[in-house]
Formats: C-alpha cells, structure tokens, sequence
C-alpha cells in the first residue's frame, strides 16, 4: 500500500514538475473472480496534490498513462529487491524490466468521481469484505473435488473449475489475512 501512495507521488510530481502529495484511499484485495490468490491494490486518487511550498492545490488535467506503467514497475520491483535481498530475486527482477519494457499494467478508470459518491463507498465496502469466491458459484462439493464457476475477464465466458478440496481450501486459507491487518488505508 506505501508503495503505491509513494509511487502516485513521485508519479504526481514528474507530471507537475514540482513536489506534490495526492489524497488517496487504498484497499488491499487478493483474490480475482475464481478465488485464485491475485493481489492487487484499488485506489481512489486525487487529481492533483497539496503543494507544500506554495502552500496550494494543484489540479492535472493530463495525466501520461505511460509513464504510470514504468513508474509502477519500478517502485513494485525495487521494493521486492529491498525486503527480499537474495540473487534469485535480483534475476527475476532483471528478467521483469526485460520481459515488460512499456513498465506494468495500472488499470486507470478516467474519468470524474462519480456524483453518487455513496453508491461508490458501497461498492468498496462490498469488494472489501466479499469472500474470495461466493458460495453461490460452488456448484458441486462431493468431499473430494469442488467444482466451482466464474466468468472470465478475457472471455467474457463462465468457466468451470474442479479441484481437490485441500487445494480449494488452500486458496481460500491463503487469503485470510493476520489479526489488525488493515486492508483499506488513508493517505494524504
């Protein structure tokens, strides 16, 4: 989570040309439509920040796409570099600069926030607390498979799943997280 708040400033900054912090609310989320461990960080942005040394606000009307996708990039790979500090990471993290040379993928929803800003903050609970998959789209557990359904986001199409049930068990214990944890912060 600090590591997109601090990318989002830096990002906020190049774009300005001068020091910025923007005003944030960040959610952890680690699952996807099947259950499947697929952490990912939803945020609610400013469109701008507080400059401190001239003590305003700065609006951006135009915010380069790009250069969010390289920034992300870099601020995500080196904070792995930094907590893991083996060889292994530092290969696998010189293979992910080669392999993505346009930086990584920060879906961005453009846009205006929306006037029923109550019907969003629902949204967010309801993403927030959902289990990571419903028990609606179990359609079979026979005490040694569960075969489950989801649609797919490159389809479009509901795909069927059937694993054991340690493993089903297993992606679903992998998502429950520490006591305190705080999965939606405030930044800004």
């Amino acid at each position: 989570m600090q590591c997109g708040v601090k990318c989002l400033d830096d990002f906020f900054s190049a774009v300005s040309g001068k020091a910025l912090k923007g005003g944030y609310i960040v959610v952890i989320q680690t699952h996807g439509r099947n259950g499947q461990y697929n952490p990912h960080l939803p945020i609610i942005s400013t469109s701008g920040g507080w400059d401190p040394e001239g003590q305003q606000w700065v609006h951006l009307g135009y915010l380069p796409y790009p250069m969010l996708h390289k920034k992300w990039q870099w601020y995500a790979l080196e904070m792995c570099r930094e907590t893991v500090k083996t060889d292994e990471i530092n290969t696998l993290i010189d293979t992910c600069y080669q392999r993505y040379p346009n930086g990584f993928v920060a879906n961005v929803q453009k846009g205006d926030v929306p006037a029923r800003y109550r019907s969003l903050a629902m949204y967010w609970a309801k993403y927030v607390v959902r289990p990571p998959i419903s028990v609606r789209r179990i359609d079979r557990d026979d005490g040694q498979q569960v075969t489950s359904h989801s649609r797919s986001h490159k389809t479009d199409r509901v795909e069927r799943e059937r694993v054991d049930v340690s493993t089903f068990i297993g992606r679903m214990m992998q998502q429950v997280f520490p006591k305190g944890l705080k999965r939606i912060r405030y930044y800004g």
